[in-house]
């Protein structure tokens, strides 16, 4: 017994020995330091300090800390979520009716808001009005001041997040955030939002642009985030996205976005004016408008819901509704219905091309890679992937006298993009894209119907769509401008196709195809290509491998059943 125990003892203290030669070989794991938010104001932090955040209050605190401009983009910071978030007492769920949504208190049902009525119902019926009313104050994020740090969820989300008119007369900005600079925001997910906003220059002069995430977002990543179940009214607003309204550098990826967003005009840009109309107002799922030259912008990001213009003022996206300068995008899908929109586009609405020195022959592109769409969308210019793509400077160069468009690079590059959605529009449609400028196809295809319909009543006056503030002031100014191209919202000047309804400049389609069919009122119409546009330029197409087997009709009601086929089409 005592042997086994002298054996025992020894063992025992030869591996103690051991191990401590061996654990005193490595270093000690560095056990992660944290911080408050309430640290932020008692002392000062290292650099790259990750500060957590747990509640409410700590949520306010940041936005406190941000509007006294101390949080500086050199500082590092990681800010953390330890906890899911609710900003109010308040639930949403968003319906297939775009104008719809119910509110849930506490977890009970409140009331179903109908926008068209404008009116609060005890249930989806619609029957019999609420006396419903949101009490307390909504979310308010600080307007002064950029948020320009790391945000990381960590998985969590935040839910509540509201504002309804006259609830506070003094605020000027939604969305969790006023504005991004230089900032990463990953991992968070905001789950049910509610924000019905007008805008009123007399408030607020500088930002007219509304978001969720942020109205204003500049150089930041947004990465592994979604929104869910959100809804949004907005009146008179030039830049609207259910994730940011404005979006400048910044790049998205793995972004999931599903909303309803219904889009009205008030007082008009050509009020007085009916016989030409600017586009300059914005939205997507993603961003309303997006510029500079970034090479990841969007990446295996999704959009779902609806999207509702009610005046046909706005260029719509499913992901973007304008980009105003090069746009790359990649492994992204829409599901989100448009409607009545003045441009439509599956992924973006309309997209400038400018050049990117004196030498316009060799612009950076539009580059979008397989992409798809799987919406109806519609509007007065529709795309199944983009609605319109135009070149930026082109009437700024051209002025009165002609002008070699011949570029020597493709302006609008779609690879392997797919369209499933119905198409209808009433100037240009495609089943890829609506007009483009010297655009270049390969490996795309369109499944969805596409429809030349009837315009809207209110749009009988007018004969053009003006796509940028620079064409609308060389429009009033210089009457040799106005050629029969730009009155392009008259019936004669119309046209489809499967692929691309009108396109100018030299055009490559490689193989692509269309398997859908065309019905058209007037418009004119091909199996893949509905017109090269010679206005400006000499058209040049290259064709390649590629079919049409779909069938061509005629309804020039805009609503009987096609009944006769257009005769010697050989587009295909």
């Amino acid at each position: 017994m005592r042997r086994i125990t002298k054996i025992l003892t020894a063992s025992i203290l030869a591996v103690s020995l051991f191990s401590g030669s061996v654990l005193s070989a490595f270093p000690a794991v560095a056990v992660e330091k944290t911080y408050t938010i309430k640290d932020l104001f008692s002392k000062i932090l290292p650099d790259n300090a990750t500060i957590t955040i747990s509640d409410l209050d700590d949520l306010n605190r940041l936005d406190t800390y941000i509007q006294t401009g101390m949080l500086n983009e050199d500082s590092n910071y990681t800010f953390r979520l330890e906890n899911d978030i609710a900003l109010s007492d308040y639930t949403f769920d968003r319906q297939n009716d775009s104008s719809k949504i119910t509110i849930y208190e506490n977890k009970k049902l409140a009331a179903v808001y109908d926008e068209a009525s404008e009116t609060f119902y005890t249930d989806d019926s619609l029957q019999t009005v609420s006396d419903f009313s949101f009490q307390g104050k909504p979310w308010k994020p600080s307007g002064s001041q950029s948020f320009c740090a790391s945000f990381d969820g960590n998985g969590h989300q935040i839910t509540g997040l509201w504002s309804f008119p006259d609830t506070d007369s003094e605020q000027t900005a939604w969305g969790l955030f006023a504005s991004l600079s230089g900032a990463r925001i990953s991992n968070l997910t905001i789950n049910g939002a509610f924000i019905s906003a007008d805008y009123d220059v007399s408030k607020n002069t500088a930002n007219s642009s509304l978001g969720i995430l942020s109205a204003v977002s500049s150089n930041s990543d947004i990465v592994n985030c979604s929104i869910q179940n959100a809804f949004i009214s907005a009146t008179d607003y030039q830049c609207v996205g259910a994730l940011c309204g404005q979006s400048e550098s910044d790049s998205f990826e793995n972004v999931t976005v599903d909303a309803s967003i219904r889009l009205h005009t008030g007082k008009t840009e050509d009020e007085g004016t009916s016989h030409y109309r600017l586009i300059t107002k914005a939205c997507g799922m993603l961003t309303g408008t997006y510029t500079g030259q970034m090479l990841t912008a969007f990446v295996n990001s999704k959009a779902s819901g609806q999207i509702t213009d009610e005046d046909s003022y706005f260029s719509v996206g499913g992901l973007c509704g304008k980009a105003e300068s090069m746009i790359y995008m990649t492994n992204c899908t829409n599901s989100t219905e448009i409607s009545s929109a003045g441009i439509a586009g599956g992924l973006v609405g309309s997209a400038a091309i400018t050049p990117i020195r004196s030498d316009y022959r060799n612009s950076l592109p539009i580059y979008m890679n397989h992409v798809e769409n799987t919406a109806s969308i519609s509007g007065i210019y529709a795309g199944g992937i983009i609605g319109i793509s135009y070149d930026k400077v082109f009437f700024e160069l051209s002025m009165n006298e002609p002008f070699d468009m011949n570029y020597d690079t493709p302006l609008t590059v779609i690879i392997g993009g797919e369209n499933s959605g119905p198409i209808r529009a009433s100037s240009r449609g495609g089943g890829i894209i609506g007009q483009g400028a010297a655009p270049y196809l390969k490996d795309c295809s369109n499944h969805g119907t596409i429809v030349n319909i009837e315009k809207e009543a209110s749009l009988d006056n007018l004969s053009s769509l003006i796509f940028s503030s620079e064409y609308g002031k060389l429009y009033t100014s210089q009457s040799t401008l106005i050629t029969a191209d730009l009155q392009n919202t008259q019936d004669q000047m119309a046209s489809i196709g499967g692929l691309i309804g009108q396109c100018y400049c030299r055009t490559y389609i490689y193989n692509s195809y269309n398997d859908a069919n065309l019905i058209t009122r007037f418009a004119i119409c091909g199996g893949l290509l509905g017109r090269v546009s010679e206005e400006y330029v000499a058209g040049l197409l290259s064709m390649e491998n590629c079919f049409h087997s779909g069938q061509i009709t005629q309804d020039q009601n805009g609503s009987a059943p096609a009944i006769q086929p257009i005769p010697n089409d050989s587009s295909d």
